[in-house]
């Protein structure tokens, strides 16, 4: 594993990366924020969507190391200390748990709630992306296999319910106002 995170932290798109990652990760908080704030779900959804929230803020803290740990290769390489790297992978077992369950969770109380196939559907992305997204750091740092890291990018599947579920509630709503 020491190979594989030596060159992943020494690409040159580590810090472009995960810095837009970072950035993303506040604006979708930002975004779960204003659809608490204006009522954008059913009663019974509000209480799965503060939980992400508080998951969400709470993991989001680690994205700081993380982008950072890119900084720390040639110590990496050289069997230095690499505070940067030891805790972003030390936190990223608790805060990719927290990000994948709560976004999965989140997925089955929205479509639950909206009981349409269009929500169903963008669930089982959202689900299939939450736990895929859950396992992964835990798993890479049980078993040290390299290639559990692809894990990682379930995060996409939970991309795609956020900006589907997005769409779905935008036109619903542009739905409602037509009536």
């Amino acid at each position: 594993m020491h190979e594989s995170l030596l060159g992943l932290v020494g690409s040159p798109a580590w810090l472009p990366a995960h810095a837009v990652l970072l950035a993303g990760m506040l604006t979708a908080l930002v975004g779960l924020v204003l659809l608490r704030r204006h009522d954008a779900f059913p009663a019974p959804v509000r209480p799965w969507l503060t939980a992400t929230i508080i998951a969400w803020a709470a993991a989001t803290p680690e994205f700081v190391p993380h982008l950072l740990a890119g900084s720390e290769h040639d110590a990496l390489e050289a069997g230095g200390a690499t505070p940067m790297v030891d805790t972003h992978l030390t936190l990223s077992t608790f805060t990719s748990p927290l990000v994948g369950l709560s976004a999965a969770l989140l997925a089955v109380a929205v479509a639950r709630a909206a009981a349409t196939w269009p929500a169903r559907l963008l669930a089982v992305l959202g689900v299939v992306g939450g736990l895929g997204f859950a396992a992964a750091a835990p798993l890479l740092a049980a078993t040290g296999n390299p290639q559990l890291s692809s894990l990682f990018a379930a995060q996409t599947l939970i991309d795609v319910w956020i900006i589907g579920t997005s769409a779905r509630i935008v036109l619903g709503t542009k739905e409602e106002t037509r009536a």
